[in-house]
């Protein structure tokens, strides 16, 4: 039976050579961000408070502070990779245990109600156990009113919007999975720590949206299976890939940065990016100033009421010729997405637009509509001729 996880499929979704890397080549690596090992000091401390609670010891603030930074001294390695240069170590240090801090201030006395569990291990069965996906549950809590809570803690900077939370399927994987674990569940709540932020959120999920996330999960796992080409997707994460040194995208820049003075000045790349830039530089500036002489020329061409004018050994011909254009209008954007074009054209692309409507993509009726915002304008085009 294939297992699969949330942090699986989000991988496949944010680079699917990423993903080839860690789960099919299982390519192994002993980087780690700086990020990820503040987090799992934070969460060390946590699992430590409430453990400790269950067996009806109340540890102090100083006592979870002493133990995060023993942690933090014990776990630290020389692979640890910060990405964003003006931090350094101590600055995550010190958000971590302003993570701690905020958390312990804000949630003393710990009495929000019965912990069932710290990192619980679940299973989720989907398509009559034709798939599994596994997961790890931060708290697992019943509080006083019999309401299930399942517990997540965030130590990024960045606190997302309610209607981000509301679909944001990994602990509504988990509540699939409580649901089963325990008969009695009549209710769920899905909480949110941003630690670093001092911030709680929560959301709930109907049995229809599970029924739903259950399906679309399924259809992503296919999507995975039936995968032959595993292409890189160039984004903002890119910067916290352990695997820059392997990626066609990065390997060079990875390597690059990582060369002393002498190497880099003599490396072929370098160079031929280098002649590269310099060459586009002056196709720009060449660009506007034919620019320029399209314009006096045309203007010339007008002045002496000329369609043709000659140098030594060369004309330019003047040619008018109309060409369609669509208004980019609110409207014209509303009639695309009403009627599920927009993600095609994904712009008011003249071209894209007349491609369309000399299809049989779309009804008359809807053609003549987008027409309406169809217009001809008359241009003049500048060719350069030997004589």
């Amino acid at each position: 039976m294939p297992i699969y996880s949330h942090s699986r499929i989000a991988t496949f979704e944010n680079c699917p050579l990423q993903f080839k890397y860690r789960y099919l080549d299982r390519i192994k690596t002993d980087q780690e961000g700086i990020e990820a090992f503040m987090g799992s000091r934070v969460h060390e401390v946590l699992e430590k408070l409430y453990l400790d609670l269950q067996h009806s010891k109340v540890n102090s603030l100083d006592d979870l502070l002493h133990y995060f930074h023993q942690n933090w001294e014990k776990n630290w390695h020389d692979r640890i990779v910060i990405v964003k240069k003006e931090y350094a170590a101590e600055h995550y240090r010190a958000t971590g245990e302003r993570c701690v801090r905020d958390y312990y201030n804000r949630h003393t006395p710990f009495d929000d109600g019965t912990t069932l569990g710290l990192e619980v291990a679940v299973n989720v069965k989907l398509e009559n156990g034709k798939y599994l996906l596994k997961g790890f549950i931060d708290r697992l809590v019943k509080n006083r009113n019999g309401c299930y809570e399942i517990h997540d803690y965030k130590t990024s900077r960045s606190v997302p919007q309610q209607h981000y939370l509301d679909q944001y399927r990994q602990l509504a994987l988990y509540q699939i999975a409580v649901e089963e674990m325990w008969p009695d569940v009549k209710e769920v709540d899905l909480v949110w720590h941003y630690l670093a932020n001092d911030v709680d959120l929560r959301s709930k999920r109907t049995a229809e949206q599970l029924e739903s996330l259950k399906k679309d999960i399924v259809r992503r796992i296919q999507e995975i299976e039936a995968a032959e080409d595993f292409p890189p997707n160039e984004s903002a994460l890119c910067g916290w890939c352990v695997y820059q040194y392997l990626c066609p995208r990065k390997k060079h820049l990875y390597r690059t940065e990582r060369m002393d003075e002498e190497e880099f000045v003599h490396d072929d790349g370098v160079a031929l990016v280098d002649k590269f830039a310099a060459l586009k530089e002056q196709e720009s500036l060449l660009k506007e100033q034919l620019q320029e002489l399209k314009d006096a020329i045309k203007a010339y061409a007008e002045r002496e009421n000329v369609t043709a004018v000659r140098g030594t050994n060369s004309k330019v011909k003047i040619q008018y010729q109309y060409r369609t254009k669509f208004a980019d209008s609110p409207e014209l954007r509303q009639l695309l997405e009403e009627n599920r074009l927009w993600p095609e054209i994904s712009r008011v692309d003249d071209k894209l637009l007349l491609n369309l409507i000399n299809s049989e993509k779309i009804n008359p009726a809807l053609k003549a509509q987008i027409r309406t915002y169809q217009e001809e304008k008359e241009i003049r085009v500048t060719r350069l001729c030997k004589l």
